[in-house]
């Protein structure tokens, strides 16, 4: 599995060394370094477990650019902005563009540590919607034809009376067929499964 990786992106060797050597040091060991914002796109394969540290102002893609092109997606992780004093205004477009945060150089530790902290929470919960909307889509498509007309149906507030009438079947097959809708999505009720669907945008009956 993917692990959290911090991405640090600067075009001055010097800082990029620095911040990792700290990074290390405060206890996150995937931290990967990269000279420009163009060398960080070139090696997305796949959705981002972690957070981006970037500078604002680099030689090529800025990182306000990157920002404006990429957040959220193929991104979709916090970014976090660094930023020297004359490049303020360009920092706060880039927030306002989708950035987490800007942090100004240079940097205290202390700081730059506790946004990370909270990046990689954020990230980590992102994330661990992104399996759970998965694992979820993947068990809409284990459903008979059938079921997922009765989940349609229950998804628009029916009750089991209403959706036996609607599909000409009896109130007991209806029972049955929402009992192995909830078994097969792991949802406790209807509510709980409603409530998710909503949460992560899937069409009740993933078709």
């Amino acid at each position: 599995m993917t692990e959290p990786t911090i991405y640090l992106v600067d075009d001055d060797e010097s800082v990029r060394d620095a911040l990792s050597a700290l990074l290390v040091a405060c206890g996150y060991p995937n931290v990967a370094t990269f000279p420009s914002a163009e060398a960080l796109v070139a090696s997305l394969q796949g959705p981002m477990r972690g957070c981006v540290l970037m500078d604002v102002r680099m030689p090529g893609m800025s990182g306000l650019e990157f920002v404006e092109a990429y957040v959220p997606r193929p991104v979709d992780v916090p970014v976090i902005m660094l930023t020297a004093h004359g490049d303020v205004p360009s920092a706060v477009r880039a927030v306002r563009a989708g950035a987490r945060t800007m942090l100004e150089k240079p940097i205290e530790s202390a700081l730059l540590v506790n946004e990370i902290a909270q990046a990689l929470a954020a990230s980590e919960l992102t994330w661990r919607l992104r399996l759970e909307a998965a694992d979820l889509s993947e068990r809409l498509g284990r459903l008979t034809p059938r079921e997922a007309e009765v989940l349609d149906l229950l998804f628009e507030g029916r009750r089991n009376k209403d959706v036996a009438q609607a599909l000409d079947i009896s109130e007991r097959t209806v029972e049955v067929h929402r009992a192995r809708v909830l078994e097969k999505t792991g949802s406790d009720s209807v509510t709980d499964l409603v409530r998710r669907l909503l949460e992560f945008g899937l069409h009740a009956a993933a078709s």
